[in-house]
């Protein structure tokens, strides 16, 4: 099982498992976390309509996804659909190209 720690803030939100890759869609199971900032964030995910969130990634949460297994294999993606225990996200190449779509919006 291939399993990745979800960071949004600099707090862990939940595990992404066994995610799969179609070119810049990401999908897995979800777990959240039992703490404030998880909270948050699925409320967030449930407030806009899923077609809002994928027209404008500044409706999105920001996640760095870090391998389990091994700290040093992350990958930078755009939280946007969650679906009961699924998570869709949009894959980005670097930590910098994720930066690009929340300066000022503070998600």
């Amino acid at each position: 099982m291939n399993h990745f720690i979800a960071t949004w803030k600099g707090e862990e939100v939940g595990i992404l498992s066994d995610p799969w890759n179609d070119m810049w869609r990401l999908e897995g199971q979800w777990t959240f976390k039992n703490s404030p900032q998880a909270v948050i964030m699925q409320q967030l995910l449930q407030e806009k309509d899923a077609m809002q969130r994928l027209e404008d990634p500044t409706l999105t949460i920001n996640l760095v996804l870090t391998n389990a297994e091994d700290c040093t294999f992350k990958k930078y993606a755009l939280a946007m659909i969650l679906e009961e225990e699924r998570l869709v996200l949009r894959e980005v190449v670097s930590a910098e190209g994720l930066a690009r779509f929340f300066s000022g919006h503070g998600h």
